[in-house]
C-alpha cells in the first residue's frame, strides 16, 4: 500500500460512517424511509470497517514513510534480503563506529521506490561517544551529538554496484517511530560483544589483577539511564575487591557472580554486589 491510499482509506472511513449516525435519532424517518435507513447501514458498515482497516495499516506503517510526498510502497521481508540486509548493516555500522560507544541496528522494513529499487528502511539506536556536530552528508540535516546520551537516526539505504551505501532519507528525529528493544524500559538486546564494553569493563578489573567473562549487559532506559553488567570472576586466592568505593569478598578458587552498574559513558556507576542465588540459576 502506498500512503496516498492510506490516506484514501482514513478518508473514506468517517465520511461512510457520519450519515448512519445522523440517522439514529430520526426514529420516524427509519419507519418512513426502510430502505434509505437500510442504505445508510450498510454505508456504516462500510465505514466501521474502513475504519479498522485504516487503524491496522496505522499500527503497521508507522515509522515506514518520511516525507510528505514519500511514495514508497512497504514490502514484505524476502528470503533473498537477508544477505543483502546483513551487508548493509555491516556498513551502516562502520559508517557509524565513529561517533557511537555501541549501538542497535532494527530493521523496519524493505521499501519498493518508484523507480523499482527495493531499499530498506533501518532505526539505529546508539550511544554517542564524542560530543560534537554529525553530519551524514550535507543534503541532510546535521545534529549535535553529546557523550553518553542515546539517539535514533532513521535511515533509508542500500547497496549500490560498489557495496558502498547509498542513502535515500535521513532522519534523526524522526516522529511516528516504530518502537525497539532499545527504547523500552531495559533492552534485552546482546551488548557483551560490543569492544567498548568489553574495554571498559576488562579496564574495571585489570588493575586489581582479576580476569573476568561478561555474562550479560542490559540498557536500562529509564530517567537516568544505565548498563547493568553482569560478569563472572575467578581469583587464585581470597581477596576483596573494590570499585567506586565498595567492595565485596571474593573466594580463593571460586566462581564468583557479581553484578554492578556503568554510566552510558562507560563510566563506573557504582551498585557493585554479588548475583544472588535465583539469578546465577537463571544465567548458568
Amino acid at each position: 500500500m502506498n500512503r496516498c491510499l492510506f490516506h484514501w482509506i482514513g478518508y473514506a472511513a468517517p465520511v461512510c460512517l457520519l450519515p448512519y449516525l445522523l440517522t439514529l435519532p430520526a426514529a420516524e424517518l427509519r419507519e418512513r424511509f426502510p430502505v434509505l435507513f437500510f442504505c445508510m447501514v450498510v454505508l456504516g458498515l462500510a465505514g466501521f470497517v474502513s475504519g479498522i482497516l485504516w487503524l491496522m495499516f496505522f499500527i503497521e506503517y508507522r515509522g515506514v514513510w518520511f516525507g510528505k510526498e514519500d511514495r514508497g510502497r512497504p514490502q514484505k521481508f524476502e528470503e533473498s534480503d537477508l544477505p543483502v540486509l546483513r551487508e548493509t548493516g555491516l556498513r551502516l555500522l562502520d559508517r557509524m563506529k565513529p561517533v557511537s560507544l555501541y549501538f542497535w541496528d532494527m530493521v523496519l522494513r524493505p521499501v519498493l521506490l518508484p523507480d523499482g529499487r527495493r531499499v530498506f528502511n533501518i532505526r539505529c539506536d546508539f550511544v554517542s561517544s564524542v560530543t560534537e556536530r554529525f553530519c551524514l552528508e550535507e543534503r541532510f540535516p546535521s545534529i549535535d551529538l553529546e557523550r553518553g546520551k542515546k539517539y535514533t537516526f532513521h535511515f533509508r539505504v542500500c547497496l549500490d554496484s560498489g557495496e558502498n551505501l547509498e542513502y535515500f532519507e535521513f532522519d534523526p528525529a524522526k516522529r511516528l517511530s516504530l518502537s525497539s528493544p532499545a527504547s523500552k524500559k531495559v533492552s534485552p538486546l546482546d551488548l557483551r560483544n560490543s569492544p567498548a564494553v568489553v574495554e571498559a569493563v576488562g579496564a574495571l578489573f585489570a588493575d586489581a589483577g582479576l580476569e573476568c567473562r561478561i555474562v550479560s549487559v542490559e540498557y536500562h532506559a529509564e530517567r537516568s539511564p544505565f548498563l547493568s553488567v553482569s560478569v563472572l570472576v575467578v581469583a587464585d586466592t581470597a581477596a576483596t575487591f573494590s570499585a567506586g568505593g565498595e567492595s565485596v569478598r571474593l573466594g580463593g578458587g571460586k566462581k564468583e557472580h557479581l553484578r554492578f552498574r556503568l554510566n552510558p559513558d562507560l563510566s563506573y556507576a557504582g551498585h557493585l554486589k554479588k548475583e544472588g542465588i535465583l539469578r546465577r540459576f537463571l544465567s548458568a
